[in-house]
């Protein structure tokens, strides 16, 4: 026993002088590259991402948003009746009018809207003749904007968070249903989530001098401005920390004349659109605002507190619960990495903390991060707050959320990191030197963490991590696109349909009225494009009474549509009858045809209608929770119940 003791004293000894021997030897050796690098410094460029892997980010995300553009199904009425018809009033003349839109209340903008009505109008002018191909087109332009406005955001997190983070993020983006649903929904929350990702990344980014600061500032004060100007006013909420930081780093007084004249400028843009379609001065975000301030969106429906957690779980899945911790890991990486630090002066040498920041330096990285990823927490907890709820008012920070969900995972492993190699602090430190890997170097600096590795065991959790995140979030976007996209197939088949008609009649007649009619379907129209236009046929929407009591849209007038006042129209949604027509007055019937339905079944009634196409949509209320939330290959279509989705015609008698 006795000799196995000097033995181990020995063997204890031997390892103490190698560390020493190489401390030494790092003593006598400068300690290049050090993650002190000053941004002023030739290795700034180290700092920043490459315009070549920039430029393969904005692909990446191309690819998806396209994918999303041609597959995903309009999820929200909102975007059909609110932004698609009165685009397609502009491009065709014709279309559905809600309430909002009538100017005696006028809360919708029309800048807005005409920003789509471009990309429009250049698909018309390179001669694509179909309104469906109308639609597609300005969703690709969509995706485009949504890509272009994801890899700047990517930049900045990879300027200001280092390459893992970056990384993190954007697989998070790339493989969530909710960024999939999100990317190219025609919505104002979208836009100003496209607006927000342009003014975070610019807000991330490095500046190496006064210039670069300067113009850094102002975009972000430019970005800001769209997004709540343009996009979707109470966006201001979650702009709150970008706004105090660029007082305090661009001078409060420059930083409020920028905002007041950028301001000025879009309101008088916006006003002077309006203006020429309303016939009326006034500023329709303001409108808004007004509007909503009381109990007014409490008309449209009220959720419990938790829906929220309901709908980002399902869209974010484990991305969601990591970001919920993230403060939390952000101040526990940091008490640990002074630990890490203290392991260091177990033999009383300070010189391996020279290739380290310093206290003060670490804890200002630490909560800056804090402020960074303030605004998904700030929104989120006054969204939850409100009793109106929908899942398209969280889109604004969905980019926000993959990025603190992204920031707590990379810290977690980085957290068992430094838990499992606690008893080899310094060893591990003079091999991370050693290797000299400038991005590591300047990762470290970016994170304010210390020098370590990927323990076998983190790198096992973390492949889990990301397969499960991707696995989850490519089971939930199949999921959508499989069990809800027979609308746009059957009314694109309606099109088809009404098209080849309009090509082999033999009329000279112009303008004969084809209704196409909805009941209990009406909320998925997917908008007028759906509906061919010619000038043989005028084709319109109809709607069939049913089991909704609330109000629906009408056409806009024929003459003055958009300065007109709409007659039996209310902003407190009541329903107006003069919106039905009967049965027989319908050319086509697009309905969802369940068994034990409550509501008319039109395709039982086969001595009038004749069945021309259907699709099957998920029956979601005879269908699993688990089944129909999520694709399980085998077992969803096992489990889950479809009805058919039809389009009838009228019977020829």
């Amino acid at each position: 026993m006795k000799k196995r003791g000097k033995a181990g004293k020995n063997s204890s000894s031997s390892s103490e002088e190698v560390i020493s021997q190489q401390q030494n030897q790092i003593n006598n050796k400068e300690l290049l590259p050090t993650p002190k690098i000053s941004v002023q410094d030739q290795a700034f460029e180290e700092y920043k991402l490459p315009l070549k892997a920039n430029n393969y980010i904005f692909f990446c995300f191309f690819i998806i948003n396209i994918i999303a553009a041609f597959l995903m199904p309009i999820s929200d009425c909102d975007e059909t009746f609110n932004y698609w018809e009165p685009t397609h009033l502009i491009l065709y003349g014709k279309g559905l009018q809600t309430w909002e839109y009538s100017p005696v209340y006028a809360l919708r903008s029309y800048l807005y809207v005409w920003l789509h009505v471009i990309v429009g109008k250049i698909a018309l002018f390179i001669g694509f003749n179909s309104s469906i191909e109308v639609f597609y087109a300005i969703r690709v332009g969509l995706a485009f904007l949504c890509s272009l406005s994801e890899s700047i955001f990517i930049k900045g997190i990879y300027e200001r968070f280092g390459s893992r983070i970056a990384i993190w993020s954007m697989l998070i983006m790339l493989s969530s249903s909710g960024m999939f649903i999100s990317s190219v929904s025609y919505l104002p929350s979208t836009f100003s989530m496209y607006m927000l990702m342009f003014a975070f990344g610019t807000w991330y980014s490095l500046t190496s001098n006064q210039l670069e600061v300067l113009m850094k500032y102002i975009f972000v004060i430019i970005f800001v401005g769209c997004a709540i100007i343009i996009g979707w006013p109470f966006c201001v909420v979650c702009c709150i920390p970008v706004a105090i930081d660029t007082i305090v780093k661009y001078g409060f007084l420059k930083a409020l004349k920028m905002a007041v004249q950028v301001s000025l400028f879009l309101i008088m843009i916006t006003t002077a659109v309006d203006y020429h379609y309303y016939k009326k001065l006034f500023f329709a975000p303001l409108n808004l605002v007004l509007y909503n301030k009381g109990e007014g969106s409490e008309k449209f429906g009220v959720e419990p507190w938790n829906y929220y957690f309901k709908n980002l779980i399902l869209n974010f899945n484990l991305t969601f619960l990591f970001s919920l911790i993230t403060p939390f890991v952000i101040l526990l990486h940091y008490l640990l990495t002074k630990l890490w630090d203290k392991n260091l002066l177990v033999l009383g040498n300070t010189s391996l903390l020279t290739s380290y920041l310093n206290t003060t330096h670490r804890w200002y990285i630490h909560y800056r991060w804090l402020i960074y990823l303030s605004p998904f927490y700030i929104w989120f907890i006054f969204m939850t707050s409100l009793p109106h709820k929908e899942e398209r008012f969280m889109f604004v920070v969905y980019p926000v959320l993959c990025l603190c969900g992204g920031v707590s995972i990379e810290f977690i492993l980085q957290i068992l990191d430094i838990l499992i190699y606690k008893n080899n602090s310094i060893k591990i430190t003079i091999e991370s030197i050693k290797e000299d890997d400038a991005i590591q170097n300047v990762d470290i600096y970016k994170m304010g963490t210390v020098r370590t590795r990927r323990s076998i065991f983190t790198n096992i959790v973390m492949f889990l991590i990301i397969t499960l995140i991707a696995v989850i979030g490519l089971s939930r976007t199949l999921s959508n696109v499989k069990n809800f996209s027979a609308p746009l197939r059957v009314y694109s088949n309606l099109h088809q349909e009404i098209t080849i008609l309009d090509s082999t009649i033999k009329t000279n007649k112009t303008n004969i009225p084809v209704n196409v009619c909805v009941g209990k379907e009406w909320y998925r129209f997917p908008s007028s494009f759906f509906l061919p236009t010619s000038n043989t046929f005028d084709v319109r929407l109809r709607f069939l009474k049913s089991g909704f009591s609330g109000l629906l849209p009408k056409y806009f007038a024929d003459k003055n549509p958009t300065s007109s006042i709409p007659t039996r129209m209310n902003d407190e949604n009541r329903e107006e009858m003069d919106r039905y027509v009967k049965e027989s007055k319908c050319h086509y019937i697009i309905d969802f045809d369940i068994e034990d339905q409550a509501e008319e079944s039109y395709l039982n009634k086969q001595e009038d209608w004749e069945l021309v196409y259907s699709y099957p949509f998920l029956d979601a209320n005879k269908s699993p929770n688990l089944y129909r939330s999520f694709f399980i290959p085998y077992l969803s279509d096992k489990r889950n119940v479809f009805g058919r989705y039809v389009l009838l015609t009228r019977k020829k008698k």
